[in-house]
């Protein structure tokens, strides 16, 4: 709902509107910011990222690969084009922090979880 201290004698109407129109300009919420950081710790991991469909001259590498997909709280952008994306597999979206991947390693290294 539209909150402000100027807009205290609108009608019930016009903040119900106000509150329709606020819906409509603010971009829905894909991932949530917990999400937005497994789905980056994923697309550094080394498997293949996701990537851009329109990748091409336009593109460039930022180090992962060619057109690499951001993720961010409305979804996936791709920062040379107007491509997005709004869906990812739910395993990425709990993808474990770098502690726990280190943690996992030296469980297989030092046999423990045999």
């Amino acid at each position: 709902m539209y909150k402000s201290k100027r807009n205290a004698y609108l009608t019930e109407d016009a903040k119900i509107l106000l509150g329709e129109i606020e819906a409509i300009i603010k971009p829905p919420e894909v991932f949530t910011p917990d999400e937005v950081n497994s789905l980056n710790q994923y697309q550094c991991s080394g498997f293949h990222p996701f990537t851009c469909p329109n990748r091409g001259s336009q593109h460039f590498s930022n180090g992962i690969d060619l057109g690499v997909l951001i993720p961010t709280t409305r979804g996936w952008i791709c920062q040379y084009c107007d491509y997005t994306q709004d869906w990812a597999h739910d395993f990425m979206k709990n993808y474990p922090k770098v502690e726990e991947i280190y943690t996992i390693r030296e469980i297989i290294r030092d046999g423990e979880g045999a």
